[in-house]
């Protein structure tokens, strides 16, 4: 199998609802049944029962957490989770920046993945090793570790050095059941910046798995 790399609240009353609101807001909340819409940041004159005025305000998290079947991990504000259905039976969930850093979760539904670590490392590394890139392959840390949410996952990093300066880290994990399981990736060049490893460590601190 080849890899394609790859608010409820109760007892209020708003003053209007979500049929005279603009429809390009991005959150709904819901009040008694019915729905009104909200941006980040922006605020609404909410009347109680009492007959007192309240006011209700949306505000997005510097921290947010992307939830799949079969995984989930934490991104900062601002960043995007791209999903794709690769084939049957197979999600991909991708964060990207344009230096080439990426974060990539895989579940598979419906067949055991743990066997594709080394396929997805080579396909993952093919272009810089193509490049003259030498791959040094260890084995992971991360399996079985203490607080890692990784149990069962097991993994593989590869490290491509280029004139004794530049580093492409790649990391692959995989971990399942006999008939589901996802495998993670991660990518990073040691010119990317601080930012991006920021992205790529709390991308792995905080995976989670259940199968």
């Amino acid at each position: 199998m080849r890899i394609k790399l790859w608010v409820v609240v109760a007892g209020l009353a708003l003053g209007s609802p979500l049929a005279k609101a603009e429809s390009a807001k991005n959150f709904i909340v819901t009040i008694d049944g019915v729905d009104y819409a909200i941006d980040a940041g922006e605020k609404l004159t909410v009347k109680g029962k009492s007959g007192a005025d309240f006011q209700l305000g949306l505000k997005q998290n510097d921290i947010g957490t992307f939830h799949g079947d079969f995984a989930s991990f934490q991104l900062a504000k601002g960043q995007a989770v791209t999903s794709s259905q690769v084939q049957a039976g197979v999600k991909q969930h991708m964060l990207a920046t344009n230096k080439g850093t990426l974060v990539l979760v895989q579940e598979y539904a419906d067949s055991d993945p743990r066997s594709l670590v080394d396929f997805a490392l080579k396909q993952l590394s093919k272009d810089d090793v193509r490049d003259g890139g030498d791959i040094e392959k260890k084995p992971s840390k991360r399996a079985n570790g203490p607080g890692a949410g990784l149990e069962g996952v097991t993994g593989k990093i590869s490290v491509k050095k280029s004139g004794g300066q530049r580093i492409v880290r790649y990391e692959v994990e995989a971990g399942g059941t006999a008939d589901h399981g996802i495998v993670a990736v991660s990518r990073i060049d040691s010119e990317a910046g601080a930012d991006d490893q920021k992205l790529v460590d709390r991308f792995w601190d905080t995976l989670a798995v259940k199968y």
